[in-house]
C-alpha cells in the first residue's frame, strides 16, 4: 500500500511538471523559439505530389503557373511512408528577404531530415532559370553532398538573383521536410551549440552502456548486460535517426542506412525484453512461452528486413516494439509494485511517454515548436536510460537487502533452533518457560516478559512470569476468551506504548490482565502467537520499561518459528498431563495408589537399612453418612480438604496418597520406630479439633470430621505390600474400637 501511495505521489507530479512545463511554452513562444538564429519555413512550404514529371517539365509548368501547389502544413504528407514523388518549392517575400540581406554574402538552406533517399535541389531565378543544381540522399555517397553535415545543406552562394529553391524529394523512409534558412555567422553558432548537444547527449548514452556492460561482465549478470545492450542499440537508433551513422558509421551504403532503422528498432525491442524480463523477475525463464515467442518475433522481424521494403520493414519493427511496449506492462502487472525497482521502471516509462507527448502536441500545433519541445525526445531517451538505470541499481540494493535478511533469518533461526532443541529436551515446564524467555530477550533486547498457556475447555490461563518465576493460574469469562482468542489471531502486537493502555479497547484490557500491577512501567511489549493446528494455545508477551522496536525479519523469524514452539508446548503440556493423570488423583492431588506403591517400593530400597518404614492407612470415618445426607459435591470437598491438613503435617521424609474412595496412605521413614507416634497423633487430633467449614449457596457447612487410623512399623519385611496389609487390617481394627482410633502393629499401639 505504501509503495502504491508513492507511485500516486509521483506521478501526480511528474505530469504535473510536464503540463506546466507545456504551458510554460506559450507566454515563452518567442525566447524559446527554435528559429532565434535561423528562419524556419515550414509554414511557408509549398508542395505538391508528382510521379510522372520530369524536372525540366516541372520548372516549366511552374513558370507557366500550371502547377498545382497547396501549403505543406496543410497536407496529409508529414509522415507518410510511402515511394512517391514530392516537389517542395520556397519562394515568396519572407525567402527572399532573408537571403538577399545585404550584410550577408552567403546563405544556407538546411533540410533536418537526413533519412530522405533522394534529394535534387534546383536554385531558380525570377524567370524560373535554373541557376545551380546539387543532387544528395542516401542514394549518393554521403562525400557527394556540398557541405559536410549530417542534415542536407544548399548553399546559396549568389543570393541576389535567387528567387526560389525548388526541391525533388522521393524516400523508402517518412516523409517530413523541415526546412530552416541560415545566414553564415548565426549558421556556425548553431552548429557549435547543435554539437554541444549532441555531444553531450551520446556521450551520456555511452558512458552507461560502457559502464553497465563492465558491470554486468565482471559481475557476470545478465541484466546489466542486456541493460548495456539497449541503451547501445538505442544509441544507434538514434544516430540513424539524427544522420551520424550515414556520416560516420557506413558513408557510402545508403541501403544500409535504410535497413539500418528497422534492424535498430528490432534490436532495441529485443535487448529490452531480455532486460525487463530479468529485471522484473528472479526466475531463469520468466513466462516461457510468451518469451521465447516474443523473441522468435523479434529474430524472424530482423531477417524480414533483408527480404521486404524499407517501409514494411519499419511497420513490422514498430509492431514488434508495440509487443514489447505490451509485454513489459505484462511483467511489471505480474510482478506489482512490490520495490521500488518496479516503481523507478513505471515512472522512467511515464517520463518517457510525457517528454515525447510534448514534442507530439507541438506537431500537431497544440504548443507552439520551441527548443524545449522540439528536443523534448531526447530528454526523453535520456530521461529513461537514467530512471531504468536507477531501477537496475535499485534491484541490486533490494538483492543486497534481501540477502542481508536471509543472513540475519539464518541466524535468528540458528538460535531459534538451539532454543528448540534445548526446550525439547526437557518436560518441566518451568525450564522451557525459563529458557524460551531468556533467549527471547535475549533476541529482542525486552527484559521481561511472561508466557501465558490458554486452557479452552476449563476457561483459564495459566501464567509463568519470568520476574516472578513462578505460575499462577486465573479464570477467563467467555467473553475475555473470545476476545484472548482473536487477538492471538491475530498474530502480534508490537510497540505498545503506555498511552494506549489507558485507553478502553477491549483487547488491549485483555492484554492488561497479563500486566497486572506493573502497567504503568511497561513502555513496550511485543506478543508472540502461540497456535497449535488453528487452535490458540496461548502467547508469549514480552515487557519492556522503554521503547524497543523489533524490525521486520525479527518479527517474521520469530512468528514464523512460534508454530513449532507451540507445538513443543504443547506436547509437552500434554505429556505432563498425561504424566499428572497417571501419577496423581484428579480430585485430591495426592498420589493414586498404584503411583504410590511404585514410589513407596522405590523409596524403600534406596533408604539406609536401619531405617524404620511405616505405613499409615487413613480412613475418614462415616464418609458415607457425609454424601448421603449433604451430597458429593460436599463430599468431595471433605475429601480435598482432608489432604490439604494431611500434607500440611508432613515434611520430606513422608509420601501421601489417595489408597481408593475416603481412604489415604502415608510412608514414612525415620531411624526411631516410635517417631511416628508424635505424626499421627497430630493427623488425628488436627481432625478431631477443627471442624471442615464448606462454602454453601446460602449459608457455610460446619462439619465435624474423624478419622480412623492403622501404623505398621518395621525394618523387616518383603515389599511395600506386606506393610500396606498389615496397615489396612490395624485399620479396620481401629474403626472395630470405635473410630477416632489409631491402631500400631508394636505392643505400645496408643488408643485415642
Amino acid at each position: 500500500m505504501k509503495q502504491k501511495k508513492l507511485l500516486i505521489l509521483i506521478s501526480i507530479s511528474l505530469w504535473s511538471i510536464i503540463f506546466l512545463v507545456g504551458l510554460l511554452q506559450l507566454p515563452l513562444q518567442e525566447k524559446l523559439a527554435t528559429n532565434t538564429l535561423g528562419l524556419s519555413l515550414y509554414d511557408d512550404i509549398l508542395v505538391t505530389k508528382n510521379n510522372t514529371i520530369s524536372p525540366e517539365d516541372f520548372i516549366f509548368a511552374l513558370s507557366k503557373k500550371n502547377i498545382p501547389l497547396e501549403l505543406y502544413k496543410d497536407t496529409n504528407y508529414a509522415a507518410t511512408l510511402s515511394n512517391d514523388t514530392y516537389w517542395f518549392l520556397l519562394s515568396g517575400d519572407k525567402f527572399t528577404d532573408f537571403i538577399h540581406s545585404p550584410e550577408h554574402a552567403l546563405s544556407l538552406v538546411q533540410i533536418a531530415k537526413p533519412q530522405l533517399d533522394h534529394l535534387s535541389v534546383y536554385l531558380l531565378d525570377d524567370s524560373y532559370q535554373v541557376l545551380d543544381t546539387f543532387s544528395m540522399g542516401r542514394k549518393f555517397s554521403y562525400y557527394s553532398r556540398p557541405l559536410n553535415h549530417r542534415d542536407y545543406i544548399v548553399p546559396i552562394d549568389n543570393a541576389s538573383k535567387v528567387d526560389s529553391v525548388l526541391f525533388q524529394v522521393k524516400t523508402d523512409s517518412y516523409l517530413q521536410f523541415p526546412v530552416t534558412l541560415w545566414h553564415e555567422q548565426d549558421w556556425l553558432n548553431f552548429l557549435h551549440l547543435d554539437l554541444l548537444g549532441h555531444g553531450l547527449f551520446y556521450g551520456g548514452l555511452l558512458v552507461m552502456f560502457i559502464y553497465n556492460l563492465i558491470l554486468g561482465i565482471s559481475l557476470k549478470d545478465k541484466t546489466n548486460t542486456y541493460f548495456s545492450l539497449f541503451v547501445f542499440s538505442f544509441i544507434l537508433m538514434q544516430a540513424t535517426w539524427d544522420g551520424f551513422s550515414f556520416q560516420y558509421l557506413w558513408p557510402n551504403n545508403g541501403l544500409w542506412d535504410l535497413m539500418a532503422n528497422p534492424l535498430s528498432i528490432h534490436f532495441a525491442s529485443l535487448s529490452f525484453v531480455l532486460f525487463s524480463a530479468h529485471l522484473l523477475t528472479t526466475k531463469k525463464t520468466p513466462h516461457p512461452l510468451i518469451y521465447y515467442s516474443i523473441i522468435c518475433t523479434h529474430v524472424l522481424g530482423m531477417l524480414l528486413t533483408f527480404l521486404f521494403s524499407s517501409h514494411v520493414s519499419v511497420y513490422i519493427a514498430m509492431f514488434n516494439a508495440s509487443l514489447t511496449l505490451f509485454f513489459s506492462f505484462y511483467l511489471l502487472y505480474k510482478k506489482g509494485l512490490r520495490h521500488r525497482t518496479e516503481i523507478l521502471y513505471l515512472m522512467a516509462w511515464q517520463f518517457f511517454l510525457g517528454a515525447n507527448l510534448l514534442n507530439i502536441l507541438s506537431g500537431v500545433k497544440l504548443l507552439p515548436y520551441t527548443i524545449i519541445t522540439a528536443t523534448a525526445p531526447k530528454f526523453a531517451i535520456i530521461g529513461l536510460v537514467a530512471l531504468f538505470s536507477l531501477a537496475l541499481s535499485e534491484k541490486f540494493n533490494t538483492i543486497k537487502y534481501l540477502n542481508g535478511v536471509e543472513t540475519e533469518k539464518r541466524k535468528l533461526l540458528k538460535t531459534l533452533n538451539h532454543m528448540h532443541k534445548k526446550i525439547s529436551s526437557t518436560q518441566n515446564l518451568h525450564t522451557i518457560f525459563s529458557h524460551l524467555l531468556n533467549e527471547f530477550g535475549s533476541m529482542t533486547k525486552f527484559e521481561d516478559g511472561l508466557i501465558v498457556l490458554i486452557d479452552q475447555d476449563m476457561l483459564t490461563c495459566d501464567i509463568y512470569s519470568k520476574d516472578t518465576q513462578t505460575t499462577d493460574m486465573i479464570e477467563l469469562s467467555p467473553t475475555q476468551l473470545d476476545q484472548l482468542n482473536t487477538l492471538i489471531h491475530a498474530k502480534h502486537i508490537s510497540n505498545l506504548t503506555k498511552d494506549v493502555y489507558s485507553s478502553s479497547n477491549a483487547y488491549e484490557d485483555i492484554i492488561d490482565i497479563f500486566l497486572t500491577s506493573n502497567t504503568n512501567q511497561v513502555n513496550s511489549v511485543y506478543l508472540i502467537p502461540l497456535i497449535n493446528l488453528g487452535t490458540p494455545i496461548g502467547f508469549v508477551l514480552l515487557k519492556s520499561k522503554v521503547y524497543r522496536h523489533l524490525d521486520a525479519i525479527t518479527k517474521e523469524t520469530i512468528n514464523s518459528f512460534a508454530s513449532q514452539i507451540a507445538i513443543t508446548l504443547n506436547n509437552t503440556r500434554l505429556f505432563n498431563k498425561v504424566t499428572y493423570q497417571a501419577h496423581y488423583d484428579d480430585l485430591t492431588g495426592a498420589y493414586n495408589r498404584r503411583y504410590f506403591l511404585e514410589l513407596a517400593q522405590k523409596i524403600i530400597t534406596e533408604i539406609p537399612s536401619n531405617e524404620h518404614i511405616s505405613v499409615i492407612m487413613i480412613d475418614i470415618d462415616d464418609f458415607k453418612h457425609v454424601n448421603d445426607t449433604y451430597g458429593h459435591i460436599v463430599g468431595d470437598s471433605i475429601l480435598q480438604a482432608s489432604v490439604k491438613r494431611i500434607t500440611s503435617l508432613l515434611d520430606s521424609s513422608s509420601v501421601l496418597g489417595r489408597y481408593g474412595g475416603e481412604e489415604f496412605i502415608i510412608l514414612h521413614h525415620a531411624h526411631d520406630a516410635k517417631a511416628i507416634h508424635p505424626l499421627t497423633q497430630k493427623l488425628l487430633t488436627q481432625f478431631s479439633n477443627e471442624p471442615f467449614i464448606v462454602p454453601g449457596n446460602q449459608k457455610n457447612l460446619k462439619l465435624q470430621i474423624t478419622i480412623s487410623i492403622g501404623v505398621a512399623t518395621s525394618r523387616h519385611f518383603h515389599s511395600i505390600h506386606e506393610l500396606t496389609d498389615k496397615a489396612d487390617a490395624l485399620l479396620y481394627q481401629a474403626k472395630a474400637n470405635g473410630k477416632n482410633t489409631i491402631c500400631y502393629s508394636t505392643r505400645d499401639s496408643l488408643a485415642k
